[in-house]
């Protein structure tokens, strides 16, 4: 506050004390006017008392003689002003109220004179003190702050000789010890780019993700980046691991606290993950490391549904993740395989959750700048961990609806990952079929239609896709059912032609003989097993689902067969050509033989009464054979044919059912809600019309239809 304010407010103050001093003394003058005449009063009285009779002289003798005794202890009267009244009490009140007011008087002018020495004095303080801090100012002014030295100046600095040397005498002072070696490497580097400008939040404020991944790395001078790298190839790799994951702990630290700016810790980072790109691997892979910084392993991360972040979790992973994005950023240059696998491994579920917005923007950067600048390298990548970020984009996609999908970010990522490793290189798309024959039978119709015609796809353009298609068939037979439909379906309108092949009709024959000997073997062998062991509803509904499948798929590829032209009876003793005869034994087996190794005592008895039931049967069928033969083999021939045809057809049909119910229902919910959504506006208008037309009906019967009186009003108005 200034000098004036504490002026006004110290007035203020001495005015209020002012006036309440003088209400004190009027109080007091007031109480002893009223004492005075109080005392009068008493004596008057005491003198009028009855015992004194007024023929008593004695009495009236001692009155007299009292009132004069009084009468001079009376104090004497002061010398009043003369004055028209002749009351001596309201003359000496006037004279004190004047007296009062001239006093009053002489003070304000007291008071008023003492303020405007106050004043005067604190604008005289407050002069100074403006002075004082222009002093000071202009003091500091003086003084310069010396400038920190740029991270560029700093590595013009740093002198290749003495590096070599130095690191030289780290290797012949700790040999053998190459953790104490790579720590005082740590701090060598941190104390020639410790005084740097450039803090480590300034890293990711560049316009360009490309600079931001360049920073620090580029000021360093090529002569002491190939001193180092020289350097650190003589470490093991797993030293080098456990040292990566201390210098990115470091970095985040420097990143999280600001206490130190971490750019020779940066350097060594990103010499180690240009120059030993498994070094970044096994750095990154290490179980703790992963559940420190990124809460869970990617790997279980939901397929389905994207997974909710605690608020802590959100944050630190806000924290650390650009440090990461950074440091998996330094190999998409040289090793843009590596970075893309990286990326699939450990930065794509953050697309799938509920991250922040800052992390999905740093992660999107990341794919852009890989796809963009070195896509064509990316198809060297691992195929399994393509087919493994591929499946959850997949998952993903299926798990949303088609105008959500048009909308988000993920579905041109799906796209560009597709077409720049799937299917530039035609003899690696088998090892991804297995991402389109899952979701060949899914719910979603666009995702169902898309992945059945990748599956043709994949089988024009490489035919190891066969072979592939042939093992994971047991998995999948309910997909693999719905492709067979579909290629009968469009066997004349479907085109074929697919980029540099086509599918050919002994291929695909052969290949559906293969599905229905893996057909047999499995109704033989793996749902009779199964109803056997496993015990209960559920259990017998489970097995008569499965053969269910495996039926709908037996009549649907006998009906594709018919189609290509090849020949349709497939019986027990047919066997699959040599491509993949071990294969489908393997596969028919595998899923038996896990039932038939857990039965127990009980189940070999039931084997044994089983074979003696057959060898009745087969000594009965014998004895037939040999009476009539002729008519035997004819009606066994004739019944089982149309037998065969009949369960072929009713198979056919009941998928062909299926699919097109499927079909039905999937457009009788866009159109249920395409026309609620249109319905809604309109049941809005007619209730608003409704409630305007009853309002109208209210109106008009209370104008036209009046009340009819009570009887007592009635009565009242005859009165």
């Amino acid at each position: 506050m200034s000098s004036n304010g504490w002026q006004v407010v110290d007035t203020k103050q001495r005015k209020a004390e002012k006036q309440q001093q003088k209400g004190i003394e009027k109080k007091k003058l007031q109480k002893q006017i009223e004492q005075e005449r109080q005392k009068r009063k008493e004596e008057e009285e005491r003198l009028s008392y009855s015992g004194w009779g007024p023929e008593d002289e004695d009495a009236k003798k001692k009155k007299k003689a009292l009132k004069a005794k009084l009468a001079q202890q009376k104090p004497k009267k002061r010398e009043l002003p003369q004055v028209a009244d002749s009351n001596p009490f309201t003359a000496a009140t006037i004279y004190t109220q004047l007296r009062a007011f001239e006093e009053a008087k002489e003070k304000k002018a007291r008071a008023q004179q003492s303020a405007l020495e106050w004043k005067a004095k604190e604008a005289e303080r407050a002069a100074e003190a403006e002075a004082e801090i222009k002093r000071r100012k202009e003091k500091e002014r003086k003084k310069k702050k010396p400038k920190k030295p740029s991270v560029a100046h700093l590595s013009a600095a740093l002198d290749v000789a003495s590096c070599r040397t130095y690191m030289e005498e780290l290797s012949s002072r700790y040999p053998a010890k190459y953790d104490v070696q790579l720590m005082a490497l740590a701090d060598f580097f941190e104390s020639k780019f410790g005084k740097a400008s450039l803090g480590p939040a300034k890293l990711l404020d560049e316009k360009s993700f490309a600079r931001k991944l360049e920073i620090p790395y580029a000021y360093l001078d090529d002569a002491v980046a190939e001193a180092l790298q020289t350097w650190l190839a003589t470490v093991p790799p797993t030293v080098m691991a456990e040292f990566t994951q201390f210098l990115l702990n470091e970095v985040f630290s420097a990143e999280k606290n600001h206490k130190t700016s971490g750019i020779g810790l940066r350097m060594l980072l990103a010499a180690i993950a240009r120059g030993f790109p498994d070094v970044v691997r096994g750095a990154v892979d290490h179980a703790s490391f992963v559940q420190k910084y990124l809460g869970d392993s990617p790997a279980t991360y939901p397929k389905h549904e994207p997974n909710v972040l605690s608020e802590d979790t959100a944050l630190l992973r806000a924290n650390f993740v650009p440090v990461l994005v950074w440091y998996f950023g330094q190999t998409i240059e040289d090793h843009p395989a590596l970075a893309f696998d990286l990326w699939a491994e450990f930065l794509l579920p953050f697309l799938l959750v509920s991250a922040p917005e800052t992390i999905r923007t740093l992660v999107l950067d990341y794919f852009h700048l890989l796809f963009t600048d070195v896509g064509g390298k990316v198809k060297r990548a691992d195929p399994v961990v393509t087919a493994r970020a591929l499946e959850r984009l997949a998952a993903y996609r299926e798990s949303v609806s088609e105008n959500q999908l048009k909308k988000g970010a993920i579905n041109p990522i799906y796209l560009a990952i597709e077409n720049a490793i799937v299917w530039r290189n035609s003899s690696s798309v088998h090892n991804y079929l297995n991402v389109y024959l899952r979701r060949a039978a899914s719910a979603n119709k666009h995702v169902r239609d898309e992945a059945q015609k990748k599956v043709l796809r994949a089988l024009a353009v490489d035919k190891e896709s066969y072979q592939t298609w042939d093992s994971l068939y047991p998995r999948y037979v309910l997909q693999s059912t719905q492709v067979i439909l579909f290629l009968t379906d469009k066997w004349d309108k479907y085109v074929l032609t697919q980029d540099k092949g086509t599918i050919q009709a002994s291929d695909v024959a052969e290949t559906v003989h293969n599905f229905l000997y893996t057909n047999e073997k499995l109704a033989e062998s793996h749902y009779r097993l199964t109803t056997r062991v496993k015990k209960g509803a559920k259990a017998k509904k489970e097995a008569k689902a499965d053969q269910a499948d495996v039926e709908a798929s037996t009549a649907a590829c006998r009906e594709l067969l018919r189609r290509t032209g090849a020949k349709v009876s497939v019986t027990a003793s047919s066997r699959p050509t040599s491509r993949s005869r071990a294969q489908h034994a393997a596969a028919a087996s595998s899923r038996a033989s896990s039932a038939s190794s857990s039965s127990s005592g009980f189940l070999g008895t039931l084997v044994y009464l089983l074979l003696f039931v057959a060898l009745v049967a087969a000594i009965a069928v014998l004895y037939l054979r040999q009476t009539q033969p002729e008519t035997y083999e004819e009606l066994l021939r004739t019944g089982l044919a149309y037998y065969r045809e009949g369960q072929a057809h009713a198979a056919v049909l009941t998928a062909q059912a299926s699919a097109k119910a499927q079909d039905l229902l999937a457009q009788a919910y866009e159109l249920k809600a395409k026309y609620m959504a249109q319905a809604q506006p309109l049941l809005a208008q007619a209730s608003a019309k409704a409630q305007e037309l009853l309002a109208q009906a209210h109106e008009l019967k209370a104008k036209y239809m009046p009340a009819t009186a009570s009887p007592a009003a009635a009565v009242a108005g005859k009165a």
